[in-house]
């Protein structure tokens, strides 16, 4: 044990060397022992040997045999297509110690541990882990407050189960299971440690401890009550109740950090965990809650008021204020809010957290990335201004009239104070009141559809938006209202016809000639936005409002400030700038082929950027589809007439694109290999059918047989694409039955069959090896993917019984390889028979050709996309298609070859004898 368990440290050590062959190496060796029998064994043991670590090294290691042990369950423990599962007794090992080790580990592990626990009782829990739940309940009473944590943490990740799904009657026998074990226990528990809070108010790690289990329990309250309210703590919400007070007002300047601003505290992530519950009830048991309402209405308002600007404390502001924007949405609430009361929420909670604040001024300039993902429509953080806007939106469904009214009164109030005093907070609140108030209805993907009649936005637009946009000059001292008025425009896109779109064109371009790096994306999104607009006619078709002449007669103008901002330093790898450029040259379509080299250029010079440190999922997907596009437009999708201007640009393409393409497979850039695979695949879809190949394509072909370019998942219908490619454009594939996911490539070689025909495809396969290797592939790979071929898409399926059924009747199989001939017959039997129903169509969908489930290393590029061909179109019903010829091949016998045909089928199941009669 301690042999093995001293490789696989240096194993895992290896696994974070900053060299890249010595960690490929590491990662190799670490799979290779995956399937290992004990391997998870070992991992745990190993984390629990480096429980008390002597140095950096040995905490870097238990960190990563931590995430690798989490890998490895999320791999194996209830493995997807080939992945062995974990061995029974290996599983049975690991539920024996994974909580004991849960329990007790660094704060580190348990973050990986516990995810690991959570998808083993995603599975396992509670059937076959009977003992989990009362072995944890067990331990709710230890003394050691870390080992508590720990049993928390665990009962915290098992029972997030029951949160945002569906109910179901297997899920609610789970957690009435759940609640007889812990809702007395976790109540008391509660209590008890409300208590213990009140005994040590001035010993600083004991109430860390105390309050972190508290804000733990209040996790696990949530999960328990998410789906219902149970009858337990209908009848127990007193008890709840008054925690959930006492806290929420709780404070104790020993265990606030003064100097820290950023991270919430312990009192902070309880008091968020609580308002989270309240929240629950306040929107789906407001019967239950009715009578705590006021006083927890008066009691959030109050931490409200209170509460500081800085951002340690935007997780209790947010939370806060979702629970009056849920208090607010409910009729039976009306009363709580009078005209005072609206204001008073206008004034001091609304414009207070619509405010910037320095943090926020902080993060524009020092971290542009994060400024644009938090403030740009469409963020998914749950910052203050959000909320605030929220609550406006919220407070319009019953008082309309009201809101409005003081809307327009603050609005009014701060872009006087903004012009008197040029203090540029004041009108960045009031752009954004402005948008709260005036949008009644709209979506992310469209903007503003509907807006508020009170609101007057189109004088606010004239006089306080407008000049912003218009004035340009450098000199400007308040970037942040640029920003602002660029996304007011974008939000309310939808309401500009094309005139206005095209008039606010040419300001929004010289934005991004600027040097601020977020104005200068600011406008790139509202360029891509602008180009997104579309018109819906009558006959269901949509075209895009912004003129496409407009586009082209600033095409130069914009893509010299796209580039440029590209190459901004102060954000690398601007994935809203790439989007951009994408969206833009989806438009020019045919009419960017002028100037494709120069933009080629520029997009190869920022894959070379990238490929330094692929680190930006969005921005290379859209850098890839502007390659993808600028093919597109420039060679053709091979479909059609292919012109030799279209040839001549592929073999450009293939010049300019090969060498970095060619880099990224030769240092197995993991993030872009799927990537290269697809434009290659592009790139040789273009040319003509059967034109043959280019050097180049020949050269990489044999490598693509390589077993681990197959090991990878993701590579997977990158590589299926590019086979058809091949085989379209003039070459066999040979197979090579060690490649993994060969499902696929037994597709393939059947659709070389049904394009170029039986007796080719087996005159090609036998010259390669000498006789008997058809024979020979078909008995030990085929057969074997029998099963697996079932997965396939309808139109893959029907190219595969296509070419079986071609190979039996074509090809003297039969007569020279019997048993070979029967085992084509069982995989036509074992397609055409699985849905039951001789008769059913293949009707080819490209949505379903091209459902496919691979892991999430794979992105499809849309404006790669391969034109679905059905080379045997005319086969409508591809059953009646195989039962006929089967019945001609059976009928055109001779009487040896017929006695041979006789002795097949006896050898076949009786169900497989019954689908033959049933065909012949």
């Amino acid at each position: 044990m301690d042999a093995n368990l001293s490789q696989l440290r240096d194993i895992i050590l290896h696994l974070s060397n900053a060299h890249n062959d010595t960690r490929r190496q590491a990662e190799a060796a670490l799979q290779a022992q995956e399937t290992m029998p004990g391997f998870s064994i070992l991992l745990l043991t190993l984390i629990d040997r480096l429980a008390v670590p002597t140095s950096h090294e040995d905490v870097t290691i238990r960190q990563s045999a931590a995430i690798a042990f989490k890998n490895l369950i999320k791999k194996r423990w209830v493995p997807q297509d080939d992945d062995a599962p974990l061995p029974e007794n290996d599983r049975a090992s690991v539920k024996s110690v994974l909580v004991r080790l849960m329990t007790t580990s660094a704060p580190d592990v348990q973050r990986q541990l516990s995810e690991a626990v959570s998808i083993i009782a995603k599975h396992d829990f509670p059937h076959n882990w009977q003992n989990l739940l009362p072995e944890l309940v067990g331990q709710l009473n230890v003394a050691d407050f870390s080992v508590l944590k720990g049993v928390l943490l665990t009962l915290n990740s098992i029972l997030k189960r029951f949160r945002y799904v569906e109910k179901s009657d297997a899920l609610y026998e789970v957690l009435l299971y759940c609640l007889t074990a812990l809702q007395e226990p976790m109540t008391v528990k509660y209590e008890q440690l409300s208590e213990a809070v009140d005994r040590c108010p001035d010993d600083k790690d004991q109430l860390t401890h105390l309050l972190e289990c508290m804000r733990l329990i209040s996790r696990i309250f949530y999960s328990l009550n998410w789906q219902d309210i149970p009858e337990y703590f209908e009848d127990n919400l007193k008890r709840w109740a008054h925690q959930f007070s006492k806290f929420l007002s709780y404070n104790n300047p020993c265990v606030i950090d003064e100097d820290e601003e950023d991270e919430p505290g312990p009192i902070d992530r309880l008091q968020a965990a609580v308002l989270d519950n309240l929240n629950i009830y306040a929107t789906k048991y407001e019967d239950v809650f009715q009578e705590y309402l006021m006083v927890f209405t008066q009691i959030v308002w109050k931490r409200l008021i209170e509460i500081g600007p800085s951002p340690k404390f935007d997780i209790v502001a947010t939370s806060a204020i979702k629970f009056l924007i849920a208090v607010s949405s409910k009729d039976v609430n009306r009363g709580l809010f009078t005209d005072s009361t609206l204001k008073d929420i206008v004034e001091h909670i609304v414009i207070k957290n619509l405010t910037a604040t320095e943090s926020d001024e902080e993060l524009f300039t020092d971290n542009p990335a994060d400024y644009i993902r938090k403030d740009m429509e469409g963020s998914d953080q749950d910052t203050r201004r959000r909320c605030a806007m929220d609550l406006v939106k919220a407070l319009m469904k019953f008082f309309p009239s009201q809101i409005s009214q003081l809307s327009n009164q603050y609005i009014a109030s701060m872009l006087e104070m903004y012009r008197t005093t040029k203090n540029w907070k004041t009108k960045d609140t009031a752009l954004h009141l402005i948008l709260a108030a005036s949008v009644k209805s709209g979506t992310i993907a469209t903007g503003a559809s509907e807006l508020n009649p009170e609101i007057n936005i189109l004088d606010l637009f004239q006089t306080h938006i407008l000049p912003e946009l218009q004035d340009t000059s450098a000199g400007n001292v308040a970037p942040i209202i640029k920003t602002d008025v660029l996304k007011l425009i974008c939000v309310f896109r939808s309401q500009f016809d094309a005139n206005f779109l095209v008039q606010l064109f040419g300001p929004v371009l010289q934005f991004l000639s600027s040097r601020d790096i977020v104005i200068q994306t600011y406008a790139a999104i509202t360029i891509e936005k602008f180009l997104s607009v579309k018109d819906k006619h009558p006959d269901g078709t949509q075209t895009t409002r912004f003129p496409k002449s407009a586009l082209m007669a600033n095409f130069e103008t914009l893509f010299t400030g796209l580039f440029a901002a590209l190459v901004n330093p102060a954000m690398g790898e601007n994935e809203y700038v790439m989007k951009c450029i994408m969206r833009t040259l989806s438009i020019a379509g045919a009419d960017v082929i002028p100037v494709t080299q120069l933009i080629l250029s520029h997009l190869t010079s920022a894959l070379e950027r990238a490929c330094k440190n692929p680190v930006n999922p969005h921005y290379n997907h859209y850098l890839f589809e502007s390659i993808a596009l600028l093919i597109r437009a420039s060679c053709g999708t091979g479909t059609g007439d292919v012109t030799e201007t279209n040839l001549q640009w592929c073999a450009q393409f293939e010049t300019l694109l090969f060498p970095p393409l060619q880099t990224i497979l030769a240092q197995d850039i993991t993030e872009f290999v799927p990537y290269v695979f697809q434009i290659m695949a592009q790139l040789l879809n273009a040319r003509r059918p059967n034109s043959g190949l280019s050097d180049a394509y020949r050269g990489l072909f044999r490598p693509l047989l390589s077993p681990e370019v197959w090991d990878r998942k993701g590579n997977i219908p990158a590589l299926v694409d590019l086979f058809r490619a091949y085989i379209s454009r003039g070459m066999a594939v040979e197979h090579d039955k060690v490649v993994p996911y060969v499902k696929h490539m037994i597709h393939s070689q059947c659709l070389f069959v049904t394009i170029f025909g039986a007796p080719a495809f087996f005159q090609t396969l036998e010259g390669l090896r000498g006789p008997g290797l058809v024979a020979n592939m078909i008995s030990n790979v085929w057969i074997a993917n029998k099963k697996p071929l079932s997965s396939l898409s309808a139109l893959d399926k029907k190219h595969v019984l296509v070419g079986v059924t071609k190979l039996m009747v074509e090809t003297p199989l039969l007569e020279s390889f019997p048993a070979t001939w029967l085992h084509l017959l069982q995989i036509l039997l074992s397609l055409v028979y699985e849905q039951h129903d001789l008769a059913m169509d293949f009707k080819v969908d490209e949505e379903t050709a091209e459902s496919r489930e691979f892991d999430g290393h794979y992105s499809k590029l849309s404006y790669a996309a391969i034109s679905i061909l059905d080379p045997v179109a005319e086969i409508t019903n591809v059953h009646s298609f195989a039962a006929a010829q089967v019945q001609q091949f059976s009928r055109s016998l001779t009487p040896e070859r017929a006695t041979i045909f006789q002795q097949a089928l006896a050898q076949l199941s009786p169900a497989e004898r019954e689908g033959v009669q049933k065909m012949l």
